[in-house]
């Protein structure tokens, strides 16, 4: 059903006027934060697509989104801080589970507000690094203008991306789509190898002590 949307999306543009679309990138961005399997940075990707066309302006398709992003980060946040982990851990929400949950928990105490800033770029979990940054002793302040960094850099590579992929949409969404899926694994692979050398090193030490 997304799929079948995103597709379609060129011709509901006769229907919208330019505000409403950044209104609409908006709110894509934020529920991409707050119900993971929205496609966010597929729509965000069409938002250039329209930018390449000329039929919407880079700075307000650039803004929106990120407005978006940084709002749906922020929302997550403010859950995770004022209802806590244990509730969180008890309901074992469908898009955020217990276990996704605590696996955040040990890279947030271990990589800290670095892991906010990094958090665009880590597809499949952002979300519940909002989550669990928003429960960890980590400043308030610190951490949204971590996500605000993160989201704007993201952001605009990604605008960049599907501005510059070519004229018709069904091809840059299936360019994006190929990309965004490929990069996934990348980083899925480099988050692997980094918890396999840290558990090395740690069991090293254990070792050492022996």
């Amino acid at each position: 059903m997304l799929d079948d949307l995103i597709q379609q999306l060129p011709s509901l543009l006769d229907s919208k006027s330019n505000p409403l679309l950044y209104l609409l990138l908006c709110i894509s961005a934020i529920m991409e934060n707050l119900i993971p399997p929205v496609p966010g940075d597929v729509v965000t990707a069409f938002g250039a697509f329209m930018v390449g066309t000329g039929k919407l302006h880079f700075f307000w398709v650039y803004i929106s989104t990120t407005i978006g992003s940084v709002i749906g980060f922020t929302l997550l946040f403010l859950v995770g801080k004022f209802f806590g982990k244990e509730l969180l851990i008890k309901k074992n929400f469908t898009f955020f589970k217990k276990e996704a949950i605590l696996k955040a928990e040990q890279w947030v105490q271990t990589y800290g507000i670095w892991l906010v800033l990094a958090n665009r770029f880590l597809p499949g979990i952002r979300s519940v690094i909002s989550l669990t940054a928003g429960f960890s002793n980590l400043s308030t302040y610190k951490v949204l203008l971590f996500s605000f960094i993160s989201s704007s850099i993201w952001n605009l590579i990604l605008i960049y991306l599907g501005y510059s992929l070519g004229n018709n949409w069904l091809t840059v969404q299936s360019k994006v789509s190929h990309i965004l899926s490929q990069y996934s694994k990348a980083i899925g692979l480099l988050l692997l190898c980094v918890v396999l050398i840290y558990f090395f090193i740690k069991l090293k030490k254990y070792v050492a002590k022996k």
